[in-house]
């Protein structure tokens, strides 16, 4: 004979059987404990019935979660069963465990035995076998209760006896995280039904239809906050109702309790925003200077709503405020010094109303930017998104869509580098000047800046060009014309924050200074601009827009 394969299961069953039937050869075994394969206490089992109604085995050494076996009939691990009308069993890993279920006191002077109920019940019975319900409510509000209005349907088997009565009906209304309803319901409304809908009479195969049921319900926070994405209604019988009788619900849910009908339908957070137009406006500083941080920023930001599409959006932590710097106009690419929320705790829980318009009248933040100069951040941006640590689910909407939802303002006018309004010179002619020889003349030159801008250090800053005109303005030049008189130390030189900017000594090439004065050299003039490649670059302005500075100086003839 070939090899054998042992199932272990098979095997643990004989070893279970062959037990059982050791015990019954001795005659009859009474069960033990609070029942022996789903017979009652204290009842006579034989060998013949044993086997024709349950075997149950554990095989826990084999899985961790073992199925059973009941009257040959595979129960799974936590399967529930009923044995009898007053017995619930259920798979526990390999084992069954069965309980009798306790019977609660019918509220009625004569309660009967019922064929197929466990527990005595009163004698007025109604099978209710379907139960549906719709919710309408307008601008539902987050963390607030609103006006709902309800209607029901609930169907009765053909064979329930007509009622009629007082307080005959409850139906309960909350939100929940179980599209069953189990678990800790949310905003629970007890009772929605008044005195005359509670009371209302049914008839023989006939439903019950409640409609335009009035109550106030937190129906805007359903589906808007974390785990709770279900509106549930349970309907059941009164508290005390007059007459007294038992509701027998045809499918009801649980396996014990059967006297409601709990439905529960998904419900999505009904608070929706839409925006159509996002305005940014600087209101201080006027000026932010370049290459600084830590600067004190106001900024008005309005959102503008589409009225017919936006609700009332409340909560915690809603909106989301970004401030960046960028190249574009519109933000797009790179940005620069991201500031992920300027908001205060106050404005990022601010309620936006049906009706009304977003706005954030003073948001301040502080900018930064240390190393930065004004042509690489020629706008200021700001991003208005869902805060997604929000403590509403609600809808973030923009039409047209723009995403991301964002609206430059230029700093053209506003970020300032160096300012330089006014230049001042005087010259000197050696002591040991001999008429007739070539000389250089020595000028010592101050610049002033506009008392904000920034300190300036580096190489190849500045450029001085010394040169005659025939008027006084320097615009009729002529020679000589020296386009830079300063040497790489003079064109290093450190403007400190404010200014001024001083070259104390200048010295030209030697030229023919007897002339000054004469003829068309009627003028000496001094011209001050930034060199042409400084390192590193900053921005230079000067108070009339120009590019220079012009000083010019009249000239006495020395020959007159």
């Amino acid at each position: 004979m070939g090899d054998r394969t042992v199932n272990p299961h098979r095997l643990l069953v004989v070893t279970v059987a062959t037990c059982v039937i050791l015990l019954f050869l001795s005659g009859t075994v009474s069960s033990q404990g609070s029942n022996f394969f789903g017979y009652s206490y204290g009842e006579d089992i034989s060998l013949s019935s044993l086997f024709a109604d349950s075997v149950s085995i554990s095989t826990s050494d084999f899985s961790n979660r073992e199925p059973c076996v009941f009257r040959g009939e595979l129960k799974l691990h936590n399967d529930k069963w009923h044995i009898g009308t007053c017995t619930m069993c259920i798979c526990n890993n390999g084992t069954m465990d069965c309980d009798i279920i306790s019977c609660v006191t019918a509220k009625c002077s004569n309660p009967v035995k019922i064929d197929g109920e466990c527990c005595p019940l009163c004698h007025y019975r109604v099978f209710a076998e379907t139960f549906d319900w719709e919710l309408t409510g307008e601008n539902p509000i987050p963390g607030q209760e609103t006006p709902v209005s309800i209607d029901i349907d609930v169907t009765f088997r053909d064979d329930t006896r007509d009622l009629e009565g007082d307080d005959l009906w409850s139906v309960s209304l909350f939100g929940s995280s179980d599209p069953l309803g189990d678990g800790p319901r949310f905003g629970e409304v007890g009772q929605i039904l008044n005195d005359v809908e509670g009371s209302t009479d049914i008839t023989n195969g006939d439903p019950l239809d409640l409609d335009g049921i009035e109550t106030e319900f937190e129906f805007g926070t359903i589906g808007c906050i974390d785990d709770v994405n279900y509106i549930c209604m349970e309907f059941t019988k009164g508290d005390a109702p007059d007459p007294e009788f038992t509701l027998i619900v045809e499918g009801g849910r649980g396996d014990v309790s059967r006297d409601s009908l709990v439905v529960c339908k998904p419900q999505a957070c009904q608070s929706r925003v839409v925006f159509t137009d996002l305005e940014a406006t600087l209101i201080s500083p006027d000026i932010i200077v370049e290459n600084t941080d830590n600067t004190d920023t106001t900024v008005k930001l309005k959102a503008t709503t589409d009225k017919l599409l936006t609700t009332t959006v409340a909560g915690e932590d809603l909106w989301q405020v970004k401030t960046f710097f960028s190249t574009n106009t519109n933000g797009r690419g790179i940005r620069v010094n991201e500031q992920p929320q300027i908001l205060t705790a106050v404005q990022d829980d601010q309620t936006l109303n049906t009706g009304e318009n977003l706005a954030f009248n003073e948001m301040d933040f502080q900018v930064d930017l240390s190393g930065l100069i004004c042509d690489e951040v020629p706008f200021m941006c700001f991003e208005l998104a869902k805060n997604p640590a929000a403590s509403i689910d609600y809808t973030f909407e923009t039409q047209p869509v723009q995403d991301p939802f964002v609206e430059c303002v230029s700093m053209e006018d506003v970020c300032k580098g160096v300012v330089f309004t006014e230049l001042e010179w005087s010259r000197e002619i050696p002591e040991d000047h001999v008429p007739g020889i070539d000389s250089p003349i020595f000028i010592e030159t101050s610049v002033d800046v506009e008392p904000y801008s920034r300190e300036v250090t580096g190489v190849d800053l500045w450029q001085v060009s010394v040169f005659a005109s025939r008027d006084m303005l320097g615009n009729e030049r002529r020679d000589p014309i020296y386009s830079d008189v300063l040497t790489p130390i003079d064109a290093a030189t450190t403007l400190p924050q404010g200014g001024p900017l001083t070259f104390p000594t200048l010295e030209t090439p030697p030229f023919d200074v007897d002339k000054m004065g004469c003829g068309e050299f009627r003028y000496l003039c001094v011209e001050f601009q930034k060199g042409d490649n400084p390192i590193p670059d900053f921005t230079y302005e000067t108070i009339s827009g120009e590019d220079t500075i012009v000083k010019c100086h009249p000239e006495d003839c020395a020959g007159m």
